[in-house]
């Protein structure tokens, strides 16, 4: 990964608005920058962060899981 992607990507994990990295990237279209972001990693990183969040409000509602709501193996 080249340093300018490697921006790109902590900007994103960061919350940067991805107009305001297009820009500062000097790129003519949003669609490049999203080219040149690692977004896998910050995507993955903000699901278990969701996850985490999520857990003990689930837990003081009793914890069970919901009948029927099982992942296809």
């Amino acid at each position: 990964m080249d340093a300018r992607a490697g921006a790109i990507t902590e900007a994103e994990d960061a919350g940067a608005d991805p107009d305001h990295i297009r820009s500062a990237t000097a790129h003519a279209q949003t669609a490049t920058t999203q080219r040149c972001s690692s977004g896998a990693l910050g995507n993955s990183r903000r699901v278990a962060e969701l996850r985490l969040a999520h857990r003990p409000a689930r837990s003081k509602a009793g914890g069970a899981r919901r009948p029927g709501l099982r992942c296809a193996a």
